[in-house]
This record gives C-alpha cells, structure tokens and sequence, in this order.
C-alpha cells in the first residue's frame, strides 16, 4: 500500500459501522495522531460537558456554582470533613443512553475503547500519583456481562481492583434517589492483600446520577485510610 492509498482509506465507525475517512493530515501519515473509532456523525452526538458552566462538585451542568445535589452532601458530616468531586467527561443525552445501553447490557465491551484514551488524557499525571479504582460489580453482575465496564473504561490508567461489592437486587436505573442513595450504603468492601501504600484514590464508573454509589466506594477508602479520594465518570445523568 502506497501514501496514496493510506490517505484514501476508509474506517468504520465503532459505534455505527458505518465507513469514513480519516482527515489528510501529516499526523495521521506519519501514524503520530490518535486514532479516531467515531465517525463524524456519531462524534457530533458527544456532548462534552464544560467545566466552566457545569457544577465543580460533580459536573452537573447548567450553571457553574455548587448544585443543590452537592449542597446536601455536604450538609452529611462525614462529606462536610472528607472532600469529593466527580468530573464527568459527556452529557448523558439520548445518544450516550443508548451508547451505555449497548456497552454495558448487550455485551458490546468494544466500545470502551472509544473513551479509554480519552480519560487517561483527562486525568494526565494524576493517574501517575494516584491509585486509579474502578467501581466494582458484584460477583452476580460481572457473571452475568462478563466484564466490569468501570475497569474497561479505565484500562489505560493501570486500575487497581481493590474494592469488592455485595450482592445487591435489581438494577441501580431502575431506582428512584433515595432508593439509590439507600441501596448504595455500605455495598463496598477493601480487599487488604490488594490494598496500595497510595493515599491518594481515583474512582472510576460509566455514569453520575445522584452520586449514592461513588460516594459509597469513596467513604470505604476514606475510613480505609485515604487521604485524597475523587471520581471521574464518563456522563452525567
């Protein structure tokens, strides 16, 4: 295959299948620029959320101050003496909905590959400091999709599974607020063989909804002896 050829190749979107060419770049002949798994219709669809107009306590976006949702938290006194946030990288509109839905229900485990190098750049030297934690699954639910997305999503940052998760019926999307923040409490356990000399923790997941679940795994590693704990996720509900 000639430069000609390389220019004139086409790809096919991850997420849709259909074909699309790269931009002609000297990046992409010389195989210096990230490779894209969108194409430029379904990468219109992301939504990315602005730190700039969007909460500085969990992303929610609409306006740049502390959300109602993160006022409250504070008002707990274990959150008001142990600080949090969570940066969500994607609105979660109707597109993300679906794109979740494929990855997470219908075994479609490829499509964290469309997000693995974008968080690792979102979270840069912080990912060499710190220890990165997925959200884990409970034994049933890993059993049941044969992966743990949390883990996928986070695979260029090195994640560390140090956090086990009770059993837990029915499915998180399927409850209210205060059935989540109920169900969330105390479902995550530390494995000690596992367990870094870091002080410093960053948890991963697919979604931010009211916050019950990281918040939970957060608590585990603060009261485990955490200094510094904080999220990312990929959208914010």
């Amino acid at each position: 295959m000639n430069w000609k050829d390389l220019l004139n190749e086409t790809d096919r979107c991850l997420y849709c299948g259909n074909g699309y060419a790269e931009p002609v770049s000297w990046q992409a002949v010389l195989g210096l620029g990230e490779e894209r798994r969108l194409c430029p219709a379904c990468t219109d669809k992301l939504i990315s959320i602005d730190a700039l107009s969007s909460c500085p306590g969990c992303s929610r976006t609409g306006s740049p101050i502390l959300c109602s949702d993160c006022r409250a938290w504070k008002e707990d006194r274990f959150w008001a003496d142990h600080p949090f946030t969570n940066l969500s990288l994607y609105e979660y509109n109707s597109w993300m909905k679906e794109l979740i839905a494929r990855f997470k229900y219908r075994g479609d485990a490829c499509l964290a590959e469309l997000f693995t190098g974008e968080i690792a750049r979102r979270l840069g030297s912080a990912a060499a400091e710190a220890c990165v934690v997925p959200i884990p699954l409970s034994e049933e639910r890993q059993y049941e999709r044969g992966f743990n997305q949390a883990e996928l999503l986070a695979a260029a940052c090195r994640p560390v599974n140090i956090l086990t998760r009770s059993g837990q019926a029915g499915k998180q999307s399927k409850r209210s607020r205060r059935e989540r923040i109920g169900t969330a409490d105390r479902v995550f356990r530390i494995d000690p063989v596992s367990l870094p000399d870091n002080k410093g923790f960053i948890l991963i997941d697919d979604i931010y909804t009211t916050g019950a679940t990281i918040r939970s795994a957060a608590r585990v590693l603060y009261e485990g002896g955490a200094e510094a704990v904080s999220g990312l996720t990929l959208a914010r509900a």
